[in-house]
């Protein structure tokens, strides 16, 4: 008879338990175990709205896991007062529907395999009051300042299209003066030539009036401030801008525009842009089409990007701290031409674009 020691018995028992240890370091190397992190909310302050007003909320969305990919729920425990829409995977709107209060409850669930897990809830008061009377963009003349106007110029200009699927174009505004301009009653027309790039024919001509109606906050310039007029808005991690989010316009949700998430209001090939106070006085006018030709063609030839494919903007010029006439050619100069330094270097809609929105142009060159 052959006799097995308790000690060989132990040390054969040890082995399944070693190589199953030793699978599952292996599967963990190669990420098909999940460790998985639950996603985490940034707070969210309350919020007060009249009737028939809506506002939208940002998510922060915070997980550690930086493939997981991530969907919103978004509840109001009263709709008769306040009412939601989920707009994106980041955004939803409240509507201001009947004068109380409601709580509204934020959840975040995650995609990390078999492991997906739901945050904790985000929960915060929504207050609705009655609809307070609209206000007239009426202009009175102590108010009037067309010297401090006329300071406001078109200082940069993104129109770079893809194929399909184009990043925001934008148009960056400028206050030269010392005074801080409210841009509500100001009306932006832009004309295009009819060209395939343009995502919608109502595109071809796009005018809108910077207005309090939709947000309650019409844009201000700041002294020596710029605002940014964008086709659409964008994540946190495709904007490096530092302009705070009432100084960035975004067509496709304060205006009632026909913009979607990738569309475009710029044409390629050609556009005119032309800014009036809310006087309606003309205060600037630029690009290099009349409303019926192509005057002159921008640096950029390759659908406004550089030849390695970037997206690059153009910037104005300024001499003796006046804009160069933005309706000639020599008036532009491609960013990526500039020669500006790393800190004056930013972007919004695409990490790769060659452009500086929010950085003020050195109207004294």
């Amino acid at each position: 008879m052959i006799q097995i020691s308790d000690n060989t018995i132990n040390n054969l028992l040890l082995i399944p338990t070693i190589v199953l240890v030793g699978i599952l370091l292996v599967l963990s190397s190669c990420g098909n175990i999940d460790e998985n992190s639950q996603p985490e909310i940034g707070n969210i302050a309350d919020q007060t709205l009249n009737i028939g007003e809506e506002t939208r909320i940002k998510i922060n969305i915070i997980d550690t896991d930086s493939d997981d990919r991530h969907e919103i729920k978004v509840e109001s425990n009263n709709e008769n007062v306040a009412q939601v829409q989920i707009s994106s995977i980041t955004n939803f709107t409240i509507i201001g529907i009947a004068h109380g209060a409601a709580s509204i409850t934020v959840l975040v669930r995650d995609d990390s395999y078999e492991d997906n897990d739901t945050s904790n809830p985000m929960v915060f008061d929504v207050t609705v009051l009655e609809a307070t009377a609209s206000r007239e963009p009426h202009i009175t003349d102590e108010d009037y300042d067309l010297a401090a106007n006329r300071s406001v110029t078109i200082s940069e200009i993104m129109y770079a299209a893809e194929d399909r699927f184009t990043p925001p174009q934008w148009i960056e505004l400028h206050n030269a003066s010392p005074k801080r301009i409210n841009l509500r009653g100001w009306r932006v027309l832009i004309q295009n030539k009819n060209t395939p790039d343009l995502t919608k024919p109502q595109n071809v001509d796009v005018e809108f009036t910077f207005d309090d109606d939709f947000w309650d906050d019409a844009p201000m310039l700041p002294p020596n401030g710029t605002v940014l007029i964008s086709s659409s808005d964008v994540n946190d991690n495709i904007n490096s801008t530092d302009l705070p989010e009432n100084q960035i316009y975004d067509l496709r949700w304060r205006t009632n525009l026909p913009f979607g998430l990738w569309d475009t209001m710029l044409s390629v090939e050609a556009f005119s842009i032309k800014l009036f106070d809310g006087r309606e006085t003309l205060i600037d006018e630029v690009g290099n089409f009349n409303g019926s030709n192509q005057l002159w063609q921008f640096d950029l030839e390759h659908r406004g990007k550089t030849k390695d494919g970037f997206r690059s903007s153009v910037l104005r010029r300024y001499h003796n701290g006046y804009a160069v006439d933005g309706k000639q050619k020599n008036s532009w100069i491609p960013t990526v031409n500039a020669k500006l330094n790393k800190d004056e270097l930013t972007y919004y809609g695409d990490k790769n674009d060659i452009s500086s929105p929010g950085i003020p142009p050195d109207i004294g060159q």
